[in-house]
């Protein structure tokens, strides 16, 4: 919850740095093909606090003129010919006639992402920011230590937010690897432990709104004007990017090749990509480049746990799912060689344990659910429990191998 602040000095501060613009220290805009001068201004002020009396009287000093609020057409045309200085302020942007002659500076909002009377109702930065972008957004309720494993990862994100303190901009991290391994569920855990919202940018609803390439320009846009960090997660990138000729794909590629750089046309970006991709054939075959060195600034494959780390991801999904119980009835280390006796033929890599994490998770789940609606937890439950849950590694083996044949690619983790 923000800790809202309605003192003076609040304001004032807010209102000095608004207006801490170069273009405003020199106010003076050459009148379109006339070769006349005015010294107006048009502020485009979202945020209410922008039109107390206190605001207005403070804006009028910084700007030394004379404020008017919500002006119609016939007020702005009436003090053009005043020919003074004045200073118009209003949410909405200045209309076009009046747009060569007049200075128009969008204000921040008081609370960055969100205006003070969203601030005030309690409305949350991602439910803002879905209101402003028109895609999904989320607060994720999730943390890293929420993960088990992943430490390659886990590093290189240390690593990455000293940098960024230094002034670093990433282009992006990139994670391919077996579905239910945890690739959309790391950024999501990362949002939530960095307290950003998670932007979810999804191609295929892009194309859906008729004018994709123009709505993806307005959300790089409309990041880039504001100063709040986010994640931007790009989920199965595979299912969207399309042939080399596919304008969209085209357009993304561009714009995540020039993230970080100095001569990018969104350099003010603060935000940290991710994209996930279960298999790569489509995107080797249609968009190579896509996976090029540059395009992203690290490339993660995110393997199967080995025994020790699926042991880890067990006890946390006992914990979560209050199932202590079912250490009375056997021994997690007991537990995982069953598991992987019946499955170890299936299993291609045999450093690794057969089920994936979402795997573990849905299978304490289920042995949560039965222990509820039977009273009690028997090894029979648990046996049958085993013999349901038939892991992808064995449903899916021709895909999974394929998956697997891509990892020398990356860094595995």
């Amino acid at each position: 919850m923000i800790n809202i602040d309605l003192s003076k000095k609040f304001i004032e501060n807010a209102i000095e740095k608004s207006l801490n613009f170069e273009t405003l220290t020199n106010t003076l805009h050459d009148v379109a093909g006339g070769g006349g001068k005015t010294s107006s201004q048009w502020l485009i002020a979202k945020d209410n606090l922008f039109y107390s009396s206190y605001s207005l009287k403070k804006l009028s000093e910084k700007t030394l003129s004379n404020v008017i609020v919500f002006p119609n057409l016939e007020e702005i045309r009436y003090f053009l010919r005043k020919k003074e200085n004045y200073t118009f302020i209003s949410p909405y942007e200045c209309p076009k006639e009046f747009s060569d002659i007049i200075l128009t500076i969008k204000l921040p909002n008081f609370y960055g992402i969100l205006t003070s009377q969203e601030a005030k109702l309690g409305t949350t930065k991602a439910q803002a920011l879905q209101e402003k972008l028109g895609i999904s957004v989320i607060d994720s309720p999730f943390t890293m230590a929420d993960i088990e494993g992943a430490d390659e990862l886990k590093k290189y994100i240390k690593e990455l937010q000293i940098a960024e303190t230094q002034g670093y901009k990433s282009k992006g991290i990139f994670l391919v690897g077996i579905p239910g391994t945890g690739k959309t569920f790391f950024p999501t855990c990362l949002a939530g432990e960095l307290k950003r919202p998670l932007v979810m940018l999804n191609l295929e609803q892009l194309k859906e709104t008729g004018s994709p390439i123009n709505k993806i320009n307005e959300v790089f846009e409309f990041l880039n004007n504001e100063d709040e960090p986010v994640i931007l997660l790009i989920d199965e990138i595979e299912k969207m990017v399309g042939n080399a000729d596919d304008p969209l794909t085209g357009r993304l590629m561009t714009i995540l090749s020039s993230l970080g750089d100095k001569g990018s046309e969104y350099p003010n970006l603060n935000l940290l990509v991710f994209a996930t991709a279960n298999n790569l054939e489509s995107i080797l075959k249609n968009q190579p480049a896509f996976l090029r060195r540059g395009r992203f600034d690290e490339l993660f494959f995110v393997n199967l746990p080995d025994l020790n780390s699926a042991k880890k991801v067990f006890e946390m999904y006992i914990k979560k799912y209050d199932l202590n119980s079912l250490y009375k009835i056997t021994d997690l280390d007991e537990l995982l060689a069953e598991i992987e006796a019946i499955y170890r033929d299936d299993n291609p890599q045999a450093n690794k344990f057969c089920y994936t994490p979402s795997e573990i998770q849905s299978f304490v789940k289920k042995l949560k659910f039965t222990a509820i609606a039977n009273e009690a937890l028997t090894k029979d439950d648990i046996k049958n429990t085993i013999a349901k849950f038939i892991p992808l590694i064995k449903t899916s083996k021709e895909g999974i191998a394929k998956i697997i044949a891509q990892k020398e690619l990356f860094i595995e983790i």
